[in-house]
């Protein structure tokens, strides 16, 4: 029997669950496995359900927060616009794009069909925040240590390309997105409280969805510089 499982797998497929399955399998025949439990790591592939597990216990996340299964729906609210719009059950930026970013009903009804059709599954939206985004890195079980912060830098971004962690600017070398993208770590010019607030959010949201061992959440800035939580990666 190993001492430990060391789990490194990741879903290539749309929609795959296979992360969840496969360390509920390792559990289930009596192995260790380090990182984050079945539950979790099947919650966070579930944009929509983990932002609103986040709602719930009070963890603050971007306003308008929707999901979207067809296009009908985009015409039975108003909406505060602009909004961003990717895809519910992906990771890796899949489904985030240049037109992810949208500023009224029309474009937001085009990204929720390009959604729906190309990945099989509801799109989520939420309000776009303005502010600095950062990466928090969490370590640890019961008593976790919050890592030095890391700010996603889109300085360099050409006005026409929205500021935000696409699929390109995470894994296309040869795109403007991914060139004038960068992470820098540790995160400057920041006051001492706000860095702490962003480290308490990501905390609370990487304990409410279960999360173990490691992991990452990703938080942005609103107009009024509250931390507000994007993504809890387990």
């Amino acid at each position: 029997m190993p001492d430990l499982v060391f789990n490194q797998y990741d879903d290539v497929v749309y929609g795959a669950k296979y992360e969840m399955r496969l360390a509920a399998v390792v559990r289930m025949m009596g192995f260790p496995i380090s990182g984050s439990p079945a539950l979790a790591l099947g919650l966070c592939r579930e944009k929509y359900s983990t932002a609103c597990l986040l709602a719930g216990q009070g963890i603050p996340i971007p306003g308008e927060t929707a999901m979207l299964t067809s296009i009908k729906q985009v015409d039975e609210r108003d909406w505060q616009f602009p909004l961003i719009v990717q895809a519910s059950q992906e990771h890796c930026g899949l489904g985030l794009d240049r037109n992810s970013v949208v500023h009224n009903k029309k474009q937001l009804r085009e990204k929720v069909r390009q959604v729906v059709r190309e990945f099989n599954q509801p799109a989520l939206a939420q309000k776009f925040l303005p502010g600095r985004e950062f990466n928090v890195g969490l370590v640890g079980g019961s008593k976790l240590r919050i890592m030095p912060l890391a700010e996603v830098d889109y300085s360099q971004l050409p006005d026409e390309i929205p500021p935000i962690m696409s699929y390109a600017a995470k894994n296309m070398e040869n795109t403007i997105e991914y060139k004038k993208t960068s992470v820098v770590c540790p995160a400057q010019n920041i006051e001492p409280e706000v860095a702490k607030r962003i480290g308490q959010v990501a905390a609370r949201a990487f304990r409410a969805v279960g999360g173990w061992g490691y992991g990452r959440v990703d938080v942005r800035l609103d107009e009024e510089g509250n931390p507000k939580v994007l993504d809890v990666n387990c």
